[in-house]
């Protein structure tokens, strides 16, 4: 870990943030990933094989619940909440999506007053706190001021 996480961060830098190369990015996504995805999964394995989280089932209830559909506009016609689709998540992958800066996106949107959900997972090294805790304060827009003081 100590000698691929640096690497891992010039070649990600070099090739998804300074110039973006989808083969390259892509490249150091998969490779750098493969190295350090043992050494970051908290998570157990679940009945099913897969890896899983104590309070899954709970996050799927209450996401799935009535009121929290109704309280977030949620059309009836979406179906139930599902917290992974594979399909969805191989298609995003295959576009190079995840590869993207979508931080730059995010703003925008929060000026128009569209509502965001920032998740985050005390195991999850994808969308742990102290990263999403970070990005949402350092994020430049209208509203950071504010919204760092109502914390």
């Amino acid at each position: 870990m100590k000698q691929i996480l640096p690497r891992c961060k010039r070649w990600s830098k070099k090739a998804c943030i300074d110039h973006f190369g989808l083969l390259d990015c892509n490249a150091a996504f998969k490779i750098c990933f493969e190295e350090i995805i043992p050494y970051l999964v908290l998570s157990k394995k679940c009945d099913t094989g897969k890896d899983c989280y104590l309070l899954e089932l709970d996050i799927v209830a209450y996401l799935d619940s009535p009121e929290v559909r109704k309280t977030l506009g949620v059309d009836h016609a979406f179906g139930n909440f599902t917290n992974i689709a594979m399909d969805v998540y191989d298609r995003f992958c295959e576009s190079g999506d995840p590869l993207h800066q979508t931080q730059l996106y995010i703003p925008e949107p929060l000026v128009r007053d569209v509502r965001v959900h920032i998740d985050a997972g005390i195991y999850d090294f994808i969308a742990d706190w102290v990263g999403n805790e970070r990005r949402t304060l350092d994020m430049d827009w209208a509203g950071q001021e504010a919204f760092a003081e109502s914390l």
